[in-house]
């Protein structure tokens, strides 16, 4: 199974588009087209992080994915945000949204050809971090081969990628989907303060905490936490490490570790500079 693309633009009634929302989406990128393979090419990806997140990522070569139903509900659209697609009489269905925010798991990350020191701040907590860089292309191949296939049991976990969309506070909270059964795309929408961040983000289903009955299983959900890595190794795709200029102690820890734990016989480092960073290109040989 392939991850699947996800255009939550087109599930959002036309109501709601108007000049403000088309303001703030006009840099919306739609995966979900014919040139979708082209588009997973080109688009580069970021994602920022404190220095002990990156060790981990190379050290483990596990990527982390935080459990939706944890995300601060003031940014993210939560999935009550559209409990009014559904009835609220209905428990089984009030339940069923629940649930489902404990088995979605996302990853985030920062759409542009280029770094900006604001996002770079916010999200390495500070100057003391790192910015690695992708294509979409990259990690949806090393990722699809671990978690789209059958488990030993026959399970299959299901993911999904896109370009998210903003929306103002109000207008979420009245939102109601083309698609009432519709639970994926609330993973794809946030808060249009977070406009900036032009976030591309993954989405892994556990499919596994389902019964084949389709109900939830009470038993299995105790054992999802609030986050799972998932093996994703940096060799495969990891293409650009950027630290700041100025933190010259973070980029020789960070040379370290990158020699330490990447596959010397596969890959190459060189060094750049872009916009107050300091670019270490990975280079497959």
């Amino acid at each position: 199974m392939q991850a699947i693309a996800v255009d939550v633009r087109t599930k959002i009634p036309a109501g709601y588009k108007d000049e403000k929302f088309n303001r703030i989406n006009k840099g919306y990128v739609n995966f979900a087209t014919a040139g979708n393979k082209q588009k997973r090419k080109s688009t580069k990806i970021w994602q920022q992080m404190p220095v002990n997140y990156f060790f981990n990522l190379l050290s483990k070569k596990k990527l982390y994915f935080k459990q939706f139903s944890v995300y601060d509900s003031r940014d993210e659209r939560q999935l009550k945000f559209y409990e009014n697609n559904y009835s609220p009489d209905d428990q089984y269905e009030q339940k069923m949204i629940d649930d489902f925010a404990k088995t979605a798991y996302i990853s985030c990350w920062y759409q542009s050809d280029n770094l900006t020191d604001i996002v770079f701040k916010e999200y390495a907590k500070g100057s003391v971090g790192v910015a690695i860089g992708t294509t979409v292309e990259l990690l949806l191949k090393t990722l699809n081969r671990k978690i789209c296939k059958p488990s030993g049991n026959g399970i299959k976990n299901e993911l999904f990628y896109g370009d998210t969309v903003y929306l103002g506070d109000q207008r979420c909270k009245n939102l109601k989907l083309s698609d009432p059964a519709d639970l994926i795309s609330p993973l794809f929408i946030k808060s249009e303060n977070h406009n900036d961040d032009r976030e591309f983000r993954l989405a892994c289903v556990m499919n596994s905490v389902y019964c084949d009955n389709g109900r939830f299983s009470e038993s299995k959900q105790k054992e999802m936490g609030d986050n799972i890595l998932l093996q994703a190794n940096p060799n495969k795709w990891m293409q650009i490490v950027a630290v700041r200029n100025d933190d010259r102690c973070t980029l020789d820890l960070t040379k370290y570790l990158l020699s330490k734990f990447l596959n010397k016989n596969s890959l190459t480092m060189t060094s750049g500079v872009m916009d107050g960073f300091t670019i270490l290109h990975l280079e497959r040989k």
